[in-house]
């Protein structure tokens, strides 16, 4: 039965994933290029840095949300 709630997890948390890279993708290509590296500029002033530092935190989101959704859903599940 753990096996099973660990799949199902595993499977939740790819979804999210993908749902986050999808909006990743949409935003990159629906958005000028000038306003994407004000926006990741921003992110990464908040944290102490510059459009590094915001690409980083960016490419971050999907490991992140596979991440949380998997804890989410396994809690869910049990």
């Amino acid at each position: 039965m753990e096996n099973i709630i660990k799949v199902r997890a595993m499977r939740a948390a790819g979804i999210a994933c993908f749902l986050v890279l999808a909006i990743i993708g949409a935003w990159i290509f629906t958005t000028p290029s000038s306003d994407i590296v004000d926006a990741l500029t921003e992110a990464g002033k908040m944290v102490g840095g510059g459009a590094t530092y915001g690409t980083f935190m960016l490419a971050a989101c999907p490991p992140v949300a596979g991440f949380i959704a998997y804890h989410f859903w396994k809690w869910v599940i049990k």
